[in-house]
């Protein structure tokens, strides 16, 4: 099988319910499994949407370093949109990346997402916090 044929299959990790966190965001995290069942990644669907969370989207996902360059999180976004449509009833999903992170704006790129804006990230914000400065903000119709 090619790189774009590499099946992934999602475990549920953690899921944590609005009143489980600080911040007041009801989440799902799973593990990413490529077809020989090694973990390559994690991704999870951020459930509650608001002005704060725009910034960082309703999906984050990370690949393990060595398994990078193999589509993994694009083939896991698509997992999750069908669980996100299916079990939650959302019918689109915001997704966020930083304008020089170069292999998410190719992987939201392949989801075919409208883009919507460039942002600034607000000064009192975690992420500016964390030296993120701006966003690139899309959405996917599910």
């Amino acid at each position: 099988m090619g790189r774009d044929d590499e099946t992934v299959i999602l475990k549920e990790a953690e899921r944590l319910s609005e009143d489980d966190t600080v911040d007041h965001v009801a989440s799902i995290s799973y593990d990413i499994y490529n077809r020989h069942g090694f973990k390559v990644g994690s991704i999870d669907l951020r459930l509650t949407m608001n002005d704060w969370m725009y910034y960082y989207g309703h999906i984050g996902y990370r690949i393990r370093c060595f398994y990078r360059g193999h589509h993994y999180a694009y083939r896991a976004c698509l997992e999750l949109f069908k669980i996100a449509k299916d079990e939650f009833g959302m019918n689109s999903l915001i997704i966020t990346c930083n304008p020089d992170n170069i292999a998410s704006i190719k992987t939201i790129e392949k989801l075919q997402p409208e883009f919507i804006e460039r942002v600034k990230v607000p000064a009192n914000h975690e992420l500016y916090r964390l030296n993120e400065r701006e966003k690139l903000i899309f959405r996917v119709n599910l």
